[in-house]
């Protein structure tokens, strides 16, 4: 039996339209929920991860599905298949749906969106919307915390989610500043450093929280990454979207 799930990303991720981009890369978004066991963010069974390229005003997201399978032993396997490429030019909110990640992959959708909707087919990084989070009390610093060599300061806010008050614990990469690639850009003003990651602390309201966390994987593309870029940036001229 294969169960398949197409959902969103549960994080919003935001960014002022003044910002612009100075710099190409490659980062890594993934959600994960708490486990009771091992007290770490580490269950992975519903939300796929997400690869993100970026070149100044583009951007290209890597849209995948979970499906699970169960053998007839009740065993299940997950795996997330990609289902297509997002590529977004930020300037016109112009959206193309690519069958692959290449400069000869074929167009399969292409609409223009409003900044309040929601992207359309499996979802993908709302990164021009605003946030939702809602701060509710005092923040409260703790101390910095070294993750593979990289400082992040940390800081526990108090937020409304789903009607209720809880806890996140934010992760700012202050080596960051500037970067519009952020959970939570209003957050992150307030903090003077990007917020890189969020954990929603357990509680009786929230026994399973989840944890979101953008890792930066490279600050350059290849040669290969650029030719997509090109190659799609010039078909949006050649196949413009009508409004």
């Amino acid at each position: 039996m294969r169960l398949s799930y197409f959902l969103l990303p549960i994080f919003i991720v935001s960014c002022t339209s003044q910002n612009k981009f100075t710099k190409a890369g490659v980062i890594h978004v993934t959600t994960k929920f708490y486990d009771k066991l091992t007290q770490q963010y580490t269950i992975e069974t519903i939300f796929p991860d997400m690869k993100l390229w970026y070149n100044k005003e583009l951007f290209i997201e890597e849209i995948k599905t979970v499906e699970t399978y169960r053998d007839t032993n009740g065993v299940a396997t997950r795996k997330t298949p990609v289902a297509y490429y997002l590529f977004i030019d930020r300037n016109s909110k112009s959206f193309y749906h690519y069958s692959s990640f290449s400069d000869t992959a074929r167009i399969i959708d292409k609409y223009i969106l409003p900044d309040t909707a929601m992207i359309k087919g499996m979802g993908g990084w709302a990164f021009y919307r605003g946030s939702g989070i809602s701060v509710a009390g005092t923040l409260e610093t703790l101390t910095d915390t070294i993750i593979e060599k990289i400082v992040y300061k940390r800081t526990q806010v108090p937020v409304i989610s789903n009607g209720f008050q809880v806890t996140i614990i934010a992760y700012q990469r202050c080596d960051r500043i500037g970067s519009v690639l952020q959970l939570d850009e209003n957050l992150g003003k307030k903090l003077r450093c990007p917020v890189t990651r969020m954990d929603y602390l357990p509680s009786s309201v929230d026994p399973m929280p989840i944890s979101s966390e953008i890792n930066y994987l490279r600050d350059s593309l290849t040669k290969e990454e650029i030719r997509i870029f090109d190659a799609w940036e010039k078909n949006m001229k050649r196949h413009p979207v009508s409004k």
